[in-house]
């Protein structure tokens, strides 16, 4: 017969948290975690509903627990009763979370509640931010709240330096159809080495006339010069040299691109 501590520990050990991340999302310590998953103590109502909660328990599932719970605290044999009377409801596992909370750039993807009250990792995504101009990853910005708009989630193996790589949207079709504009893109500060870069597409201040623009870096055979050069062939966008020996710098590596699917 399933029992109130073998769900808890089987749901929580499904969604992938240790006692400490379910303690810490629901305000306990991990060693009454630890308490009600062992039979020691039994969780309250609001406790069962608070954990349910946490791990993203469909409707069925989180009833189930709140009616182990509720007659675990009372008499035993009732608890018995109850639990034949629906022979057909199943427990589930946690269902995706809905939304993020990052506090630091780069820390592990949060996975919150909808009342956005507590959090869990999940395991290989990372929270960067989503800038609201491309010109706050400009050389020597401090970024700050005012130039974050939010917080997107990507896979590390998409982002190896997280903490120095930030979303920004593009602007205009000179990319297209590398970047179509609109795209979201990473741009990772960590990759800055020019002659690494080259064949790639880069983020680049350019210092006269003051703007970032995002462009494939080319390197010149006749002049050993580099060119940023857009993808789009239009006779409207013209590649131009980028002199790193005054005042151009590449902010970053353009790694990842997000957007939607024509």
């Amino acid at each position: 017969m399933k029992t109130l501590m073998n769900e808890l520990r089987r749901l929580r050990e499904a969604a992938g948290l240790t006692k400490v991340d379910l303690g810490a999302m629901v305000g306990v310590s991990d060693a009454m975690i630890g308490h009600w998953e062992k039979g020691r103590e039994v969780p309250t109502l609001m406790r069962v509903r608070q954990i349910a909660s946490a791990l993203q328990l469909d409707a069925p599932t989180k009833a189930i627990l709140e009616r182990m719970a509720a007659v675990e605290r009372t008499d035993p044999e009732e608890r018995r009763e109850l639990l034949k009377a629906r022979p057909e409801a199943q427990l589930s596992g946690p269902s995706r979370p809905v939304a993020i909370l990052a506090q630091r750039q780069g820390e592990r993807y949060q996975a919150v509640n909808e009342r956005e009250e507590s959090y869990g990792e999940v395991a290989g995504l990372v929270a960067i931010r989503v800038l609201h101009d491309p010109a706050a990853a400009g050389p020597g910005r401090t970024i700050t709240d005012a130039d974050v708009e939010g917080w997107g989630v990507i896979h590390r193996n998409w982002c190896p330096h997280p903490e120095q790589t930030d979303y920004v949207r593009v602007k205009g079709d000179s990319m297209e159809p590398t970047l179509p504009d609109g795209a979201l893109v990473t741009i990772d500060r960590a990759e800055r080495d020019a002659d690494k870069l080259v064949g790639h597409v880069v983020a680049i201040w350019r210092g006269e006339p003051g703007e970032v623009t995002i462009k494939r870096l080319l390197k010149s055979r006749e002049t050993g010069r580099y060119v940023a050069s857009p993808d789009n062939r239009s006779a409207e966008h013209v590649p131009f040299e980028v002199d790193l020996e005054d005042e151009d710098r590449i902010i970053g590596h353009i790694r990842s691109v997000h957007a939607p699917v024509k």
